[in-house]
């Protein structure tokens, strides 16, 4: 009488010990990227909706396309996702001049 008692209790015990259960939501930002590569290092003007950044390019032989860049705040923007207007400028000249869309969550590498 006394095991059936204690491996009752000790089965209740046991099946009380269990984790509990959580909830996880994820998906991607909502904000994007941009990041531009060119054949040396140089320092962009870049206007991005009537908005002024200074970026550094990042030079095109570090870079391949099955490569991601590392994202800093020299050479990356971040902006929200939707159409913009783009226009870089290089030592006064504009090399340049797209309107673009990003999703959520994307890296767009700007080839110049």
């Amino acid at each position: 009488m006394k095991k059936v008692f204690f491996l009752s209790i000790l089965t209740l015990l046991l099946s009380s010990c269990g984790v509990g259960v959580y909830s996880v939501s994820s998906g991607k930002a909502d904000q994007s990227e941009i990041s531009f590569v060119a054949a040396d290092k140089c320092e962009l003007d870049v206007t991005i909706d009537n908005n002024a950044y200074k970026v550094d390019a990042v030079k095109q032989k570090d870079w391949r396309k099955n490569r991601n860049i590392k994202k800093t705040d020299i050479n990356t923007i971040t902006i929200p996702v939707g159409q913009h207007d783009l226009i870089v400028v290089q030592n006064g000249v504009v090399v340049y001049s797209k309107k673009i869309f990003v999703s959520a969550g994307e890296h767009k590498i700007i080839e110049l």
